[in-house]
């Protein structure tokens, strides 16, 4: 890390030479970009706090596989009554899948990303970061053995979803090996670590899986036909929302409809290697809810957000309609898109 520290220097002074930040912004940007773009892979074990309210004790740990380029596979290992609950992304498809409620979900037709297009999606979410938070650089922590640089970020946007937080950021690779996010009270919001961490091309790891044949599956296929938005609102049995705000170059492109009989609605919403997209259904009650997540306000009811590798995924109900939001942005502008969606524009 004494590398990137070094550059920090540099260019900190440079900023202070020609009252630069959109130069600053760039070069630390890059940095990250390059730092992502050289990990081959690594797997895992995350223990996360705070993803069970009411309960500050009971913590979440999933072991987490990566493989480059954003290729990540995320299963719960505990509470064991929770374990074996999974996310995947592989290139081609999106999985999630709940074990306990023998429900799942399947987004396919996805095609992976250049890496150009993959560095250019990084290089805007640090940017994003830099213009959000003042950072500071507080040395260096080894964790895991690792080399490691803690940053302290003060919010200096009006977003109140941005909150203050502590970075421990691997010092070759810039990704955080631990993170402890706090409201403005100074209470604990969430924090995550790893407890341990192996680095390699996970090659070998197998990210195909299959649904148990009594299984509940939603399902969508994004390089199939869509419907326009009218036809949409007449076959679904529930409400159709879409949302007023999307980040700078994305559009809803496509509306899928689930190839089975159950009404099921998909909006494509990626542009690039940054990803969105919102699935929709009728709520069918609890079974379709995640098992545990952070609460979040969207808009006046209440949602689920959890992490997974480098996306995360936000759930809510809004009337009859059960929103589920996939992402590889920051939360705080999936938050956002969130809580457009069903307003006016």
């Amino acid at each position: 890390m004494r590398r990137f520290s070094r550059l920090v220097c540099i260019v900190v002074c440079a900023l202070q030479l020609s009252s630069c930040s959109a130069l600053w912004a760039q070069a630390i940007s890059s940095r990250v970009a390059d730092d992502l773009l050289s990990l081959e892979g690594y797997r895992g074990t995350v223990r996360e706090q705070g993803m069970f309210p009411g309960q500050p004790d009971r913590e979440l740990v999933r072991e987490v596989i990566y493989r480059k380029p954003w290729q990540v596979r995320v299963e719960a290992l505990e509470p064991e009554e929770l374990a074996g609950s999974l996310f995947i992304y592989d290139g081609s498809q999106v999985v999630i899948w709940w074990p306990q409620e023998l429900f799942g979900m399947r987004i396919t037709g996805l095609a992976p990303a250049p890496e150009d297009a993959v560095r250019e999606h990084i290089r805007r979410e640090s940017k994003i970061g830099l213009d959000n938070y003042a950072y500071t650089l507080e040395g260096e922590f080894p964790w895991l053995e690792q080399p490691t640089n803690r940053w302290r970020l003060q919010p200096i946007s009006d977003d109140p979803a941005r909150l203050r937080h502590i970075a421990w950021m691997h010092g070759l690779y810039s990704f955080p090996l631990k993170m402890d996010f706090y409201h403005e009270d100074d209470s604990h919001w969430y924090g995550m670590e790893f407890e341990s961490l192996a680095f390699g091309s996970q090659a070998d790891v197998d990210f195909s899986f299959e649904f148990p044949e009594n299984a509940v599956v939603f399902s969508w296929d994004l390089a199939g036909p869509g419907i326009e938005l009218e036809a949409a609102q007449r076959q679904m049995n529930f409400e159709v929302m879409t949302p007023a705000w999307l980040p700078e170059g994305h559009e809803v492109s496509k509306l899928v409809r689930s190839s089975h009989d159950l009404p099921l609605l998909c909006l494509r919403m990626d542009s690039g290697a940054t990803w969105l997209s919102l699935t929709e259904n009728r709520y069918l009650g609890e079974m379709t809810r995640p098992p545990w997540g952070l609460q979040v306000d969207i808009a006046g009811v209440p949602g689920q957000l959890g992490f997974v590798g480098s996306f995360a995924v936000l759930s809510w109900v809004r009337e009859r309609t059960q929103l589920t939001l996939i992402g590889n942005v920051s939360y705080p502008e999936l938050l956002r898109v969130a809580r457009s969606v069903g307003a006016a524009p």
